[in-house]
């Protein structure tokens, strides 16, 4: 048994770097306001004393905390992003559909937006071959894949992830085998001149076990 999923992703936009750059902004402001409240403004006062009334010296921790995770959201561009002119664009933005092979869709539309919300957009059961496939909906030439692990536990679950392409949705090459386990992955696919509709993703754990990824971004030319 799979599901089987139309997922809707919103226009390919930098979610994440544009929350990562807002939480920082805040978070200094926000600093700002408790270390120099009479510089601060009348607002910045009243936001220092509500804050210090309801969390105590606690509240100091609030700025450093959105802050660390402003820097985690901005991490770096992605090779693909900075030679957008050989790798094309982000075919999986728009029009694709989402197959997991078992469990509960968290959000299977962040798993191709971008808008990275959650830790994972999907977890299947615990399976001796849990996976993911992405249909484009058209042939294309397959350029690179990006894929993001989840990133608040169990990263470890993602070992021996593979890659496979398909024309049909039955048969399967596998194109990359991650070597180590990894926050994300950038898989260049440049050299291998790759037309696919379907791509998937998946593992073969010694034992039975559960998978899941946060985002996946399939980059190539119509």
């Amino acid at each position: 048994m799979y599901f089987r999923v139309k997922a809707k992703p919103k226009k390919y936009a930098h979610y994440r770097e544009l929350r990562g750059a807002a939480l920082l902004v805040v978070s200094f402001l926000y600093g700002y306001c408790l270390v120099l409240p009479e510089q601060s403004g009348a607002v910045g006062r009243a936001i220092a004393n509500i804050s210090f009334e309801i969390f105590g010296f606690a509240v100091y921790l609030v700025p450093l905390l959105s802050a660390w995770a402003g820097i985690d959201l901005n991490e770096p561009p992605s090779a693909f992003l900075k030679r957008r002119s050989e790798f094309g664009r982000v075919l999986s933005a728009t029009g694709a559909t989402v197959t997991v092979s078992s469990g509960k869709t968290n959000d299977l539309a962040q798993l191709l937006s971008g808008a990275c919300s959650r830790p994972f957009a999907f977890h299947t059961a615990n399976e001796k071959n849990p996976w993911v496939t992405i249909d484009l909906g058209r042939e294309a030439a397959i350029t690179g894949v990006l894929v993001r692990n989840r990133n608040d536990c169990c990263q470890e679950r993602a070992e021996k992830l593979r890659l496979q392409v398909s024309n049909d949705g039955r048969q399967w090459r596998e194109i990359w085998k991650a070597k180590s386990i990894e926050p994300r992955w950038e898989i260049p696919l440049l050299d291998q001149n790759i037309q696919a509709r379907y791509l998937r993703l998946d593992t073969r754990p010694t034992t039975p076990a559960a998978f899941h990824l946060q985002h996946v971004e399939v980059w190539g030319r119509d």
